[in-house]
């Protein structure tokens, strides 16, 4: 690390650890040299009124609760549930897993008790909402254990809740009870569509751009017509919006307009006929004379 500061900055490594020194000396820092050759930077914070390092290591060390050794973690490794867990994980993340990886899934495994299939749903929700951090999983997986959400059912019911609100503060109705007819406009949408969270905020915010009022019945009519032409992500849904574009540029066309021809090269080409007139006027003589009238 202090190789790259160094290379970084033009300077020596030395250079570079005397710096760090001085600004300790003068408690703006808190530098430490670790026997590995690494070391530990921290902000001195003389202002009372920002939180001290220590409350703040304090914070981490209570929010880090899946520490585990390898040793730990090698001993579990035979579970068939774990192996599950991990494999699926890589497939959602779309990468091997590191050791910090593992320590987190092994985390949510083993200390905060949710149940496999419960994971396997965060796991997939959190795809389904492209979130690949790992250390997101991991505190919307601590938040659910809080919650005491101990089964799947209660799983589902927790994100969908989450999403009929996201969905109805998208149209303005924020602060609104929720009803059952809400939730069937909503479920149709999720369950019955399959449409993402993203499509349906995109025909919200349509929703919101179009009408004074907007309403859960002016969406349906949208995300249904997204949903018979098999609309699954914004790009489809801007090519079927130039498509839109142009059958709306030839329905307005003129019916009779009559397109004229341009004309040709010909037209323009026709050789003169050169008459000799002299030649003519013979001709007419000699006719005038042999005929008889």
């Amino acid at each position: 690390m202090i190789k790259t500061i160094a290379d970084m900055s033009d300077m020596l490594e030395s250079e570079v650890i005397d710096a760090l020194k001085y600004w300790c000396e003068k408690k703006v820092i808190e530098f430490d040299i670790l026997s590995d050759k690494s070391f530990v930077v921290g902000l001195n914070f003389e202002d009372p009124s920002i939180q001290s390092p220590i409350e703040i290591l304090d914070t981490k060390k209570e929010a880090d609760t899946f520490n585990y050794t390898q040793t730990e973690f090698i001993e579990n490794s035979k579970d068939t549930k774990l192996i599950q867990l991990c494999r699926l994980t890589e497939n959602c993340l779309g990468r091997t897993l590191s050791w910090k990886d593992q320590q987190i899934i092994f985390g949510l495994y083993d200390n905060t008790k949710l149940p496999i299939e419960v994971i396997e749903y965060l796991l997939e929700h959190c795809m389904q909402k492209n979130i690949s951090n790992i250390v997101s999983i991991e505190r919307m997986g601590i938040d659910w254990a809080e919650k005491n959400i101990i089964n799947l059912d209660m799983a589902k019911e927790y994100v969908t809740s989450k999403d009929y609100f996201t969905i109805l503060n998208a149209l303005g109705m924020r602060g609104v009870s929720l009803t059952s007819t809400h939730k069937e406009f909503i479920n149709k949408w999720l369950d019955v569509y399959n449409l993402s969270m993203e499509i349906i905020l995109e025909g919200c915010k349509r929703t919101v751009a179009q009408i004074n009022s907007p309403t859960l019945k002016y969406l349906d009519k949208i995300l249904t017509e997204w949903h018979k032409q098999q609309i699954k992500n914004i790009e489809d849904i801007e090519k079927l919006d130039k498509k839109h574009e142009q059958n709306q540029k030839l329905k307005f066309q003129p019916k009779n307009e009559l397109k004229i021809p341009a004309k040709s090269k010909k037209h323009f080409e026709i050789p003169s006929h050169n008459w000799n007139f002299d030649v003519i006027n013979a001709l007419e003589k000699k006719y005038n004379e042999e005929t008889e009238w």
